[in-house]
């Protein structure tokens, strides 16, 4: 496995023991709303790390993520990057109100009827064909896992 791996697990298993010491506690003081950055920003991090081919791209990526600094222009800002980052906030973030728990409760819970099973299940499928003909349509990407 690369070191980045290595360098991931260490960073994830130091989050899970400060989860368990001091993060929980120190959540409940902060609050929902910043609880859920903190956590997001974490996230991030951890998923450059893990994705990076080397540990100098990670320290790269991480400076340039978190930093005013310009890149060298390779980073795709481009409509399609602001399409999928505003679709990965709202995805991300959409848990922050209660009304998401309603809906889920109204969707899975409570007896349908005849028309919204149908509904639900064409929905899916156009979105399932619509996230399969988005990864085809891409460039070659190999499977993550191939590189353990």
């Amino acid at each position: 496995a690369a070191w980045t791996f290595v360098l991931w697990g260490a960073f994830h298993g130091f989050f899970l023991i400060a989860d368990r010491i001091f993060l929980l506690k120190f959540y409940k003081k902060t609050g929902k709303l910043p609880s859920i950055f903190i956590t997001f920003i974490i996230t991030l991090a951890g998923w450059v790390i893990f994705r990076s081919e080397s540990i100098s791209q990670a320290g790269y990526y991480l400076r340039h993520m978190f930093s005013n600094v310009p890149g060298n222009g390779a980073t795709g800002l481009d409509t399609k990057f602001y399409s999928i980052l505003v679709l990965a906030f709202f995805f991300s973030f959409m848990g922050i109100s209660g009304k998401i728990e309603k809906w889920q409760i109204a969707v899975y819970a409570k007896q349908q009827n005849v028309y919204a099973l149908p509904a639900m299940f064409f929905i899916s499928v156009v979105l399932f064909i619509l996230c399969s003909a988005s990864i085809t349509a891409s460039g070659f990407n190999p499977f993550i896992y191939f590189r353990f």
